[in-house]
């Protein structure tokens, strides 16, 4: 009887705490679009880390924007100043902080905002063509560790 109950009771508790893990400290997300290639290929499954404890340009996260889940890259960070010249050939020419580039848009990263930016340009709906340009802080919910 106890090697029949241990049979269930096991599996079962190894499956409740791998549902908080996942629930608590992971993530595990589908990238349906080509806007992150070729980091991220189209149609790939991600791992992250959730509420990572410092972000840095280069960084890929996963947010929520517009009630949506969406994975790009930081191109900026608070307090930094990023140059979008759009009439350069495609993908547009980025500049941080020095802005040599005859820009046609500059924006200024406000306190605890990030400016995203998608690594296939042509193909991403980012921070360029947003309202509101910056994701907040507390909307990021994980860092990306690899793709699969």
């Amino acid at each position: 009887m106890k090697q029949r109950l241990m049979f269930w009771v096991v599996p079962f508790f190894v499956a409740v705490f791998m549902f908080i893990f996942f629930q608590r400290f992971m993530f595990v997300g589908y990238v349906p679009s080509a806007s992150m290639e070729p980091a991220i290929k189209k149609g790939s499954y991600i791992l992250g880390v959730r509420k990572p404890a410092s972000l840095k340009p280069g960084d890929i996260v996963v947010f929520i924007k517009d009630g949506e889940y969406l994975v790009k890259r930081i191109a900026a960070v608070p307090d930094q100043i990023i140059a979008i010249n759009d009439s350069k050939p495609k993908p547009a020419a980025i500049s941080l902080d020095k802005c040599h580039l005859e820009e046609t848009r500059t924006f200024t990263v406000p306190p605890d905002r990030y400016f995203m930016l998608g690594d296939n340009r042509s193909q991403s709906d980012d921070s360029r063509f947003w309202d509101e340009p910056f994701i907040a802080k507390d909307q990021i919910i994980a860092k990306f560790l690899f793709g699969f």
